[in-house]
């Protein structure tokens, strides 16, 4: 009931504050002493989310801070996919920071996914309902669509490199996303694979 109401409200943050749209912001431009990430770790996506206040993402209702909240979640983000794929998200998604979000997340989700046990690649003809990744998938689709986030994990799970993944993303991620609904997208995928 719970995830129902959450993607319930997720839905409409997305439809009533399209003029609320996340602020674009280069993330070179924040220096936060303590937004450096280890890019050693096993989980360097999931730690960046976990480092997060659930309880700041479910309450606040200041816009201000919630864009900051996600320029300084995404700036992390860049920083790791720069220092472990040698791609620069910030010029991928210049025109769209909600992507780097949907990029970060998905990462968070293949790490998860390893740490459970999985390998990758797989055959993903025969793929397998999961409820923690259901869940996820769940709440992804309730910004870029079922079958565009089922689409996108399967090319993930398949082995899909990282270019392929991102050109994927940039067409589909692009949607007005109120800095509102971002918040609750990234507590309820919180929920779904344990980080709070």
């Amino acid at each position: 009931m719970k995830k129902v109401i959450w993607i319930s409200l997720f839905a409409v943050f997305a439809v009533s504050f399209t003029k609320n749209e996340i602020k674009r912001v280069d993330p070179s431009s924040f220096s936060f002493p303590t937004a450096s990430v280890n890019t050693e770790s096993s989980t360097p996506f999931t730690d960046i989310f976990r480092s997060l206040n659930p309880e700041q993402l479910q309450n606040s209702q200041n816009e201000e801070e919630l864009n900051e909240i996600i320029a300084e979640t995404n700036a992390r983000i860049t920083e790791v996919y720069l220092g472990k794929y040698n791609i620069d998200l910030a010029s991928e998604f210049s025109e769209d920071p909600f992507g780097i979000t949907v990029m970060g997340l998905y990462q968070a989700a293949k790490e998860r996914y390893l740490i459970d046990g999985h390998e990758l690649p797989i055959d993903t003809t025969y793929y397998e309902a999961n409820p923690t990744f259901d869940c996820f998938l769940t709440a992804v689709s309730a910004a870029i669509g079922i079958t565009d986030a089922k689409a996108i994990w399967k090319s993930i799970l398949a082995g899909a490199s990282e270019q392929t993944v991102i050109a994927a993303v940039r067409l589909i991620a692009k949607r007005t996303m109120t800095c509102f609904a971002v918040v609750i997208l990234i507590y309820q995928i919180g929920d779904c694979l344990d980080w709070w």
